[in-house]
């Protein structure tokens, strides 16, 4: 199966400081980019200003197609709440038409590599 669109999805809580540099890396690769956020961590801690600040910044940009909030169930433990957003991120980006999604948090980097017709 050919790759049709490729989509990237962002944990952004944090570390926001490094989604331009890892966005900007891989963003002529990809069709879709989208944030997913959330106003507060697992354990409740609340996302900085600076952060949110960041990610709407780069929204404007164009270098984020989409912001997406997650909503924590402080009911359920961290692990099991992390694997629904990020099936969630999944989810959202096939209904978006996307046949392939790398799904990443905001301090992964991923080199690209080009073909060089060897």
């Amino acid at each position: 199966m050919a790759i049709k669109k490729l989509a990237v999805t962002v944990n952004a809580f944090d570390a926001s400081e490094l989604l331009e540099a890892l966005i900007t890396e891989i963003r002529d690769q990809v069709d879709h980019v989208a944030a997913i956020w959330q106003k507060q961590s697992y354990w409740k801690n609340p996302m900085s200003e600076e952060d949110m600040d960041e990610i709407q910044r780069l929204h404007k940009m164009g270098l984020i197609d989409e912001l997406i909030e997650f909503k924590p169930n402080f009911m359920k433990y961290s692990r099991e709440q992390e694997c629904e957003k990020r099936n969630m991120g999944i989810e959202l980006m096939r209904q978006n038409g996307s046949s392939h999604i790398l799904n990443i948090d905001a301090d992964e980097f991923h080199e690209v590599f080009q073909r060089t017709g060897m």
